[in-house]
């Protein structure tokens, strides 16, 4: 006689699904910028490897996003990855369409997958439907996270001079059950629970961690005499503070051209003033290009200059050229001593006196020896203190506290 033997089943632990949602807002394009966004799209890549991670992680976003970064390699298969065909256009009334679609999008990503989290990287006005969608229903999960990764949102805040993009950190903050908030900078935590009405306060965490791909950013073996500047070139990046710096340092020493070659990469709303500025002032040695993958510029450029005005951490162009060897000149604001350890790896400058990066940067052009060692210890800098396993704990630590929130 035949008996049904027992099957021991082993218990099956359910992962929480958390999805990342980005759906470009730039008609243009990413192009002369984009450091939060391929992080981000870097994050989930990465995670997909990851053996033993406590979340069953996916990606929502539009095709046109999806193909530029696989084009960069940034992002290499399809797993988990839901692309919502999106409407695009400038005028204003299609926009109208477009913020509907992405709506009607989300809400059945929502109904079919029911995910446990969605965390929104770079929240904006096209998502605010949705999210109010769900409040008014009153539907609970999926739980909603954000992050702030605008580094001047603080000051701009409590100055009162706020654009469009601390408005809408504002309206998520102040009128929206916002359950997590994960972010970069501390001066954001210590706000944010000042912002938010009482017994509303989301989940704040702020990571001292960056990250960037050891294995595609290497230094060469050759080295050339480069000086890189790469940014949007924006108000907030202040190009013209290294402009006026490189103008000291060729007024001093011009045989410095003959030598060295000075390089610009970016696009943005000054790319004209600067073209201007370069031929008025003599500085047409100086090149100004365009390149959306900097990884073989930066393998063999020696100097990276960042002029930003509010923050230099966590920026992707600077960890880039650290890991790939580089000697980093920086404006002593916010968290930049994350990156720059001064005098270590580079030099960290008044962020109020273009002579002080003009004769920092002079120093490194005269002591080679100095300029190696420097670059060697950036890429130990990262090595050490910012790898993407520290990177992903601190978002995996972030997701269960918000999951947990009740």
């Amino acid at each position: 006689m035949l008996t049904r033997k027992k099957i021991s089943k082993k218990k099956v632990i359910e992962k929480a699904k958390v999805c990342l949602v980005f759906f470009s807002s730039n008609f243009n394009g990413l192009s002369g910028g984009g450091g939060a966004e391929r992080r981000f799209f870097r994050v989930f890549e990465e995670y997909q490897k990851q053996e033993n991670g406590s979340i069953d992680l996916a990606l929502v976003t539009d095709r046109s996003s999806y193909v530029y970064f696989k084009e960069l390699g940034i992002i290499t298969s399809s797993r988990k990855v839901y692309l919502a065909k999106i409407f695009n256009h400038k005028s204003s009334l299609f926009k109208l369409i477009r913020y509907f679609s992405i709506t009607i999008a989300l809400i059945r990503y929502v109904i079919i997958e029911k995910p446990s989290l969605m965390h929104f990287f770079l929240p904006s006005a096209q998502y605010l439907p949705f999210l109010l969608f769900l409040r008014i229903f009153r539907i609970k999960s999926p739980k909603i996270a954000i992050s702030i990764v605008d580094c001047s949102f603080v000051n701009s805040y409590l100055s009162q001079s706020r654009g469009m993009g601390i408005n809408i950190y504002q309206y998520y903050l102040e009128h929206l059950q916002i359950d997590g908030v994960f972010t970069y900078y501390q001066n954001v935590s210590e706000l944010i629970p000042k912002m938010c009405k009482k017994n509303c306060e989301p989940f704040v965490f702020s990571t001292r961690h960056g990250f960037t791909d050891i294995n595609k950013f290497i230094p060469s073996k050759e080295k050339e005499d480069l000086i890189v500047y790469a940014a949007r070139l924006d108000e907030q990046k202040d190009p013209f503070f290294f402009l006026e710096a490189l103008k000291i340092l060729f007024e001093k020493d011009s045989l410095l051209y003959d030598k060295w070659q000075f390089k610009i990469f970016g696009k943005g709303p000054l790319e004209n003033k600067i073209i201007s500025y370069l031929r008025e002032n003599n500085l047409e040695a100086v090149q100004l290009t365009y390149n959306k993958d900097l990884s073989e510029v930066f393998s063999k450029s020696k100097i990276f200059i960042s002029t930003q005005k509010f923050e230099n951490f966590p920026s992707m162009s600077m960890i880039e050229a650290m890991a790939s060897g580089n000697a980093i000149l920086a404006k002593d604001v916010g968290q930049t001593e994350l990156f720059v350890h001064d005098n270590k790896n580079g030099f960290i400058v008044n962020p109020d006196v273009p002579s002080d990066l003009s004769e920092k940067l002079s120093f490194l052009l005269h002591h080679s020896e100095k300029l190696q060692e420097m670059g060697r210890e950036s890429r130990r800098i990262v090595l050490d203190n910012h790898t993407v396993g520290e990177f992903l704990y601190d978002l995996n630590f972030f997701w269960d506290k918000t999951l947990a929130i009740n």
